[in-house]
């Protein structure tokens, strides 16, 4: 029998995972069973983690808070405190237990409970006023002070705080001044000091021993009138430009071309170099720009140095009467910085020379005569004749006379000369033909040239008989 349970008997019970457990949490419970074995009971079946045979549920405090946890305050030791005094506060905590709040006690766990929701920590007491001393520098050298640049302020408490500073807030904004003196009362010392901070060889520097006194913690001013802590003796510079040397300072120029020859219309580029002597050394070769000329002489070649001027003619010849000044332009070309420029007028005047081809070049005169041969009595009979030249082309002859000679022919004839039978023609007067019969033969002479007419005729005949016939045939010729 296990109780009143006999064997093999089984009962059945509620079990809870947690004996207790806080709102709003719930009890969890399992039903589990066991079965009597011979008076015992058997294992519990199910789960056993539910081996609770009882829970408690504890109720929640005020504001959510669970059984078990705490709220907290601050509490102050007193309910106002002056500055600069702070106020002092203490953490306080209470505990939940099953819906009720416990007492407040110090976290800290101090036996001291504060009791003040509240401090107020004012500045000052009430009515009261303070003053301060403010400056507007925050150092000054003697002799000035600082009281010079000192402002007393005040303020005053009101409702336990302090007002506004009176004074210039923003100009006197130093708390502190600091005096600084330069030296002690009747103190002195002693400088060298130079005329000049250089001199030019052969010069030497010139020095002057100063002092100075101490008054009212600043020193005086010096004595003497030289100001250059340090001089130097310059060296002077061999191999000037002129040959001697240069002291120091001096500064030479040059000038230099970049080529040493350009063709126009460029012109030579000049630059003007310098350098200067420093203390025995010249410097470099200085100038605008980057690069350092270094031709001594530029020439600049150019086609031409002034315009120019040349005649041209559309052909190359010209006959009379036409002149060449007809065919004929004037042509000019610019020289524009020393190169030719193109040459104006038009392209169909491409000769240079114009020959002008004539008949004549002046008037000339001739004699002429009225008939190339006479008989005397007659003389010959002339006449001068012009023969004009004009403008290259001759004119016509004057007059009309056209015989170029005259001759006076006197008729006798020796037979004997003409005994083989020949015959000569002895030119006629006025153009007329005398022929000589000699054996036979004839030779007939007609003067002038021109055509002719007979105007009558003699014959001289002769034969080895000694008969001698004298023909005259006279002709009249016109030219």
């Amino acid at each position: 029998m296990c109780g009143t349970y006999s064997h093999g008997s089984t009962r059945e019970q509620d079990f809870f995972r947690n004996a207790y457990v806080n709102a709003p949490d719930q009890c969890e419970s399992q039903k589990r069973s066991q079965v009597c074995n011979d008076g015992t009971w058997g294992a519990l079946d199910g789960d056993d983690a539910y081996r609770q045979s009882t829970c408690r549920v504890f109720r929640q405090c005020a504001g959510g808070i669970r059984h078990g946890e705490y709220t907290y305050r601050t509490m102050y030791q007193s309910s106002y405190v002056l500055a600069p005094s702070q106020c002092l506060a203490q953490q306080q905590k209470s505990r939940c237990n099953d819906g009720t709040w416990g007492d407040f006690v110090p976290v800290d766990g101090t036996p001291i409970l504060f009791g003040y929701s509240a401090c107020d920590r004012r500045q000052c007491v009430e009515n009261t006023q303070i003053q301060r001393k403010m400056y507007s520098v925050s150092t000054v050298n003697a002799p000035y002070t600082c009281e010079t640049y000192a402002q007393i302020q005040t303020r005053t408490c009101q409702n336990g705080v302090w007002g506004d500073w009176s004074g210039d807030l923003q100009q006197y904004s130093w708390r502190s001044c600091t005096r600084i003196t330069a030296c002690e009362v009747d103190e002195q010392k002693d400088r060298v000091r130079y005329r000049t901070d250089t001199v030019n060889e052969p010069d030497i520097c010139t020095m002057e021993r100063q002092e100075s006194s101490c008054t009212n913690g600043v020193w005086g001013a010096w004595s003497g009138t030289y100001e250059y802590e340090n001089c130097n003796q310059m060296k002077r510079c061999d191999g000037s430009l002129s040959g001697a040397s240069a002291e120091h300072g001096t500064v030479e120029e040059q000038e230099r071309y970049r080529d040493d020859s350009v063709m126009a219309p460029r012109n030579c580029e000049l630059q003007r170099q310098t350098r200067r002597c420093d203390n025995g050394v010249w410097g470099d070769w200085s100038a605008q720009g980057e690069t350092i000329f270094e031709q001594e002489e530029c020439i600049r070649h150019t086609e031409c140095n002034e315009d120019d001027e040349r005649t041209m003619f559309s052909v190359a010849t010209v006959d009379a009467p036409e002149t060449c000044e007809s065919r004929r332009e004037v042509q000019t070309r610019t020289c524009d910085d020393g190169v030719w420029m193109d040459w104006s007028g038009t392209s169909a005047y491409i000769y240079s020379t114009c020959i002008r081809n004539v008949e004549c070049d002046s008037d000339e005169t001739r004699t002429m005569y009225l008939a190339e041969f006479v008989y005397p009595p007659s003389t010959c009979v002339s006449e001068r004749q012009y023969h004009p030249c004009s403008d290259g082309v001759w004119g016509q002859w004057t007059g009309t006379y056209t015989g170029t000679d005259c001759t006076v022919v006197t008729a006798t004839t020796d037979a004997s000369s003409n005994s083989n039978g020949g015959e000569t023609t002895i030119p006629g007067n006025n153009g007329g033909e005398t022929t000589d019969a000699n054996s036979g033969g004839e030779t007939t002479q007609a003067s002038g040239g021109g055509s002719s007419s007979s105007s009558g005729e003699t014959t001289i005949s002769g034969s080895n008989g000694g008969e001698t016939t004298v023909v005259l045939r006279l002709y009249n010729f016109s030219r």
